[in-house]
């Protein structure tokens, strides 16, 4: 459904995005994650050709995203968190003028979206909170019933329980509908997605399945004898994050295959072991080992 080659899109000096090459197969929700100003929102505009790559392709619906047609476009729902919607009409009145562009309109799950997410078609949309224009935004993106449905930081600055409503009408609502959604919160979108991309400084760091993610991460904390080594041992680069604490060594391993192959490794880079434990990891607690690394590693 999206793929891009070699993307690159700059700002003056800024390379913010670096050849990137992103795979959304159909049918699946991909979470395109990394820390804020990481190119996020820079490649999905590029995707939705709002913005113009500097070299590389975008393929979006199997065609270069420049030449889509408007029976392409209308296959597409997209929802970004800086979106702007216009403030002088009432939401009623927005999503009636959206009905007449959509021949696939879904007056029914309309309705039942504004009912589930608690919105009056009174109100006008420039007097909605910013929790209430993404709502809307949604109720636009998903009563159309989108093959594609792109999402640009849905989630930021929302109270959790306005998130776990929206989270809640795109599992309930978007069932067959492929996803491509970017977000600096990994835990946010646990049950929501099936693979992640991660983005680093413009660059792709890895894409795989969320299934195949969490069997690639392990928690090592190791115990050493005798006095802390200085300085810190020289480690593995997929080891990230690591901390010495006193005799306490702790990192994530990002390569993690089986137990005994990593407790060999631990034995050829780390001297005086006195005990290795290793621990599966939340989504959470991978989202913020990649964070850390990605801020460490950007330090002068």
């Amino acid at each position: 459904m999206i793929r891009t080659r070699g993307l690159r899109k700059t700002f003056g000096t800024l390379d913010a995005v670096q050849g990137l090459d992103l795979h959304v197969k159909e049918g699946s929700a991909t979470a395109l994650v990394g820390a804020n100003g990481a190119g996020k929102s820079t490649t999905i505009r590029v995707i939705m050709n709002l913005l113009q790559p500097d070299s590389g392709s975008v393929e979006v619906l199997g065609k270069d995203s420049r030449r889509l047609t408007p029976a392409d476009l209308r296959r597409i729902g997209y929802v970004a968190e800086s979106q702007r919607l216009p403030a002088a009409l009432k939401l009623g009145e927005f999503l009636s003028y959206l009905a007449s562009l959509y021949p696939d309109w879904d007056q029914g799950l309309a309705s039942s979206l504004l009912e589930k997410l608690q919105l009056d078609t009174e109100q006008k949309l420039g007097r909605l909170s910013h929790g209430m224009r993404i709502k809307a935004s949604l109720v636009g993106a998903l009563s159309h019933r989108p093959d594609l449905l792109v999402l640009d930081e849905p989630l930021t600055g929302l109270d959790p329980h306005i998130r776990d409503q929206l989270l809640e009408s795109l599992l309930g609502h978007a069932e067959g509908t492929t996803m491509l959604i970017s977000s600096h919160e990994l835990y946010e979108l646990e049950g929501a997605v099936t693979d992640i991309a991660f983005i680093e400084r413009g660059r792709l760091k890895f894409q795989q399945s969320l299934e195949e993610m969490g069997g690639r991460f392990r928690d090592v904390v190791i115990v050493l004898d005798g006095d802390p080594p200085k300085p810190m041992p020289d480690l593995p680069a997929t080891w990230i994050a690591p901390k010495l604490v006193g005799r306490t060594l702790a990192f994530t391993a990002a390569d993690f295959t089986n137990e005994d192959e990593l407790r060999r490794r631990v034995a050829t880079h780390v001297s005086g072991v006195q005990s290795v434990e290793l621990s599966p990891m939340s989504l959470r607690a991978v989202a913020k080992s990649l964070m850390q690394e990605a801020v460490e590693g950007a330090r002068p």
